[in-house]
């Protein structure tokens, strides 16, 4: 009998009420904490800068003291003494007086202006000023880059280099984030492993490479649980050791309605299952399988690559989004027109991948012609995805449509 599929949507929808699992933690150096999610909240312990400081090289002046300065009206200040960087002011500043001061420096007390050097000279222990200066001017004041308790990093927000930057800043060195720890694994008496000879009939397991290295671009933890046979009970087995010890389960193979498809079935055996889907009304994917085993995810993927990709982009993400509490990232989207026509099967998701060329100002968007969700060619040759909403059957040649990049269009002559 023919599958009831559910739409994506739907399906995540659904999972996300059993979804409960906080991924977990790990305690790393801010260098190494690019691109991972932050699993606490930092906030400043200090005002940045810590003082007030110059912003220029000059002299260190009361404003008040060079109103009306000009070339032609210059006002002689005393010279009292030089603040060079990363040294502290030993004596204040009165009225009628000035200090010499290097960018950076910390303002003496008294001062509340700096006069850049090539508005003023020098002539021994006197410095005339030839343009007057407001108050607070070429000052960095104390705390006007981060008071103290700002936020710096927020839990649940993906940390970037100026992240790292501020957090230098203020003298903290090591930040906790989300490592989610995901076991990795495939079905097949097919399959061998990379590093053995190529035996006739069979072939390497390569897709559950390409989710690893999907895995850990995404800071995540894979954990390689090798290759099950196509036997049902040690699937079930693999499935619970996996959930035991780990954030995330994915698996591999297995997931049609052929006699050999033992994984669903395995999944469905579980203890503590909570929920499962199999079927989604998307091409390629159409037999992922998504369960949840005590607020843990499992995705369970075709071992075609191109399926498994797209499972991994459009059913993953959205889970592990959940789980770390971040929002999902801003895809890049461009809009182009379609060279040739394209169609999908109707009341299913399509997706399509294809190559987004630039011709001067105008997108070129071309279908790629492939066959099947197994194709890693098209994985290669493309560089963006067009997705064909369900209600649709295609797109006509001449169509603006709209693309999600993953490589910058490749320019044509």
């Amino acid at each position: 009998m023919p599958w009831r599929l559910t739409s994506i949507e739907k399906a995540i929808q659904e999972s996300l009420k059993y979804l409960d699992h906080v991924p977990s933690v790990v305690e790393v150096t801010i260098e190494n904490s690019v691109g991972c999610v932050a699993a606490e909240e930092i906030r400043a312990i200090m005002d940045l800068p810590p003082y007030h400081r110059s912003a220029v090289d000059g002299f260190a002046v009361r404003a008040e003291d060079t109103i009306g300065a000009s070339p032609w009206n210059p006002i002689p200040l005393k010279l009292k003494g030089c603040i060079d960087v990363g040294t502290i002011p030993t004596s204040s500043l009165s009225s009628g007086e000035c200090m010499e001061i290097s960018t950076g420096a910390p303002l003496p007390e008294g001062a509340n202006a700096v006069v850049m050097i090539e508005n003023s000279s020098a002539k021994g222990s006197i410095v005339e000023v030839f343009k007057g200066v407001a108050v607070w001017e070429n000052v960095s004041r104390k705390g006007e880059d981060l008071k103290a308790d700002t936020p710096i990093v927020m839990r649940g927000m993906r940390i970037r280099p100026w992240h790292v930057a501020s957090l230098a800043a203020q003298g903290i060195g090591r930040v906790k984030v989300y490592e989610p720890r995901v076991a990795v694994m495939s079905t097949g008496d097919e399959l061998i492993e990379i590093n053995r000879p190529l035996q006739p009939g069979k072939i390497y397991c390569y897709t559950k490479y390409l989710i690893k290295a999907w895995l850990k671009e995404r800071k995540c933890k894979p954990v390689d649980y090798g290759i099950l046979p196509d036997e049902e009970n040690a699937i079930r087995k693999a499935l619970k050791e996996a959930i035991e010890a780990n954030d995330v389960t994915i698996i591999t193979g297995g997931t049609s309605v052929g006699k050999k498809d033992y994984t669903v079935k395995a999944i469905r055996r579980l203890e503590k299952l909570e929920y499962i889907v199999h079927g989604l009304a998307v091409k390629p994917g159409k037999p992922t399988a998504l369960a949840i085993v005590e607020g843990k995810p499992i995705l369970a993927t075709s071992g075609l690559p191109v399926a498994a990709l797209v499972a991994l982009e459009m059913v993953l993400q959205r889970l592990l989004s959940k789980m770390l509490g971040c929002k999902e990232a801003l895809q890049t989207v461009v809009r182009g027109k379609l060279i040739r026509r394209v169609t999908v099967e109707p009341g299913m998701l399509g997706f399509v991948r294809v190559r987004v060329y630039k011709r001067g100002k105008e997108l070129l968007v071309e279908p790629l012609r492939v066959t099947g969700s197994g194709v890693l060619r098209s994985l290669l040759d493309s560089n963006g995805l067009l997705i064909v909403p369900e209600d649709l059957e295609g797109f006509e040649e001449g169509e603006t449509v709209e693309v999600i990049l993953h490589e910058p269009p490749e320019d044509l002559p």
